[in-house]
């Protein structure tokens, strides 16, 4: 295989791995415009969820233009947009990188601000906000965990009382608490008739906190996360190297031309 050879199959690697990077784009570009559209998600997301969130969109938004740009310095053999494209790539690669670093040194910083805000979701905006209520009700059920670090974290908390009598030593535990092999009538009694000094039952009452169920979920998947950003790394690196190749190879012969 000659040079020629060589430089076509360059060519089209650099169009394919920048297919790749459309697709993340335009996935990423979906998933954001659903997190602030969607009613459960856009009535309850705080500012620095919405912020997140804006990023992520931004970010694919940039994602998409660098494939636009790799994907027409390829075909076109145009050595201003393979230029581009390797400058806006190595952008997004070091930000990636310097993000990556910034979440590995301040990990138990977020991880102490998420543990903050499933308290305040528990201790205050269950009971204030319906979206919010729908939301956690709908991660209790799902992560199988109930309050912030144990079901005690609903007692004497205020909640629409709905036991069979109105003494105030009756405190309402979540519904959404309750085991999914557990009865309704299982469950009524354990959410409805919980003394500041009996125990919850846990037969019925899911035990762990969604703070540790949501660190649990993220131990579980780091492992496959960090496969994922592994391989993304490299295709970014590759997509930097063949560009820098092909902007070589179309100015070598933009000179032969001349």
């Amino acid at each position: 295989m000659g040079l020629g050879g060589c430089y076509a199959i360059l060519k089209y690697l650099l169009v394919l791995l920048n297919l790749v990077f459309a697709a993340l784009g335009i996935a990423g570009i979906v998933f954001a415009v659903w997190m602030l559209v969607a009613p459960s998600f856009s009535l309850s997301l705080t500012q620095d969820y919405v912020i997140s969130v804006i990023i992520i969109l931004i970010a694919s938004i940039l994602l998409v233009v660098v494939a636009i740009f790799g994907i027409l310095g390829s075909l076109k053999e145009s050595q201003c947009a393979l230029t581009t494209f390797f400058c806006l790539l190595l952008i997004i690669v070091v930000a990636e990188v310097s993000a990556g670093v910034w979440i590995h040194i301040n990990s138990d910083s977020l991880k102490h601000q998420i543990e903050k805000a499933v308290e305040l979701t528990v201790d205050q905006e269950y009971h204030q906000d319906e979206s919010r209520r729908q939301l956690f009700d709908t991660f209790q059920q799902k992560l199988h965990c109930c309050g912030a670090k144990s079901a005690g974290d609903w007692i004497g908390k205020k909640q629409v009382v709905v036991s069979v009598t109105s003494r105030p030593d009756n405190y309402t535990i979540p519904m959404s608490c309750c085991r999914e092999d557990a009865s309704i009538e299982e469950c009524m009694k354990a959410t409805r008739e919980v003394k500041p000094a009996g125990a919850v039952d846990y037969t019925v009452i899911y035990q762990d906190g969604c703070y540790n169920a949501l660190l649990s979920i993220g131990k579980e998947y780091s492992c496959w996360i960090l496969i994922f950003g592994i391989v993304i790394a490299v295709i970014q690196v590759l997509g930097l190297i063949f560009a820098l190749i092909l902007a070589f190879a179309v100015n070598r012969s933009n000179r032969y031309k001349g």
